[in-house]
């Protein structure tokens, strides 16, 4: 994400960003939530990986891309 596009997206969300300060304020936010985001996205693909066979045991297999796609994309929160 580009310095303008978080910049343009904190304004759209009602920040001030009139200074310096507040512009590198926004820029460390939305790496601190992209980062956070991204672990989250992370986290449901390795989740998928588990699977539980007949005897009760779990175990390992690959997740399908689809798979990890569809957990990433439930993580999304509508605009308010």
């Amino acid at each position: 994400m580009t310095k303008e596009q978080v910049i343009a997206m904190a304004r759209e969300a009602g920040f001030s960003m009139e200074n310096s300060a507040a512009i590198q304020a926004a820029e460390r936010f939305a790496t601190l939530v992209r980062n956070a985001a991204l672990e989250e996205a992370a986290q449901k693909c390795k989740q998928l990986e588990i699977a539980i066979d007949g005897g009760g045991n779990a175990y390992y297999r690959p997740a399908d891309a689809r798979q990890c796609v569809a957990a990433i994309e439930s993580l999304k929160e509508p605009t308010p």
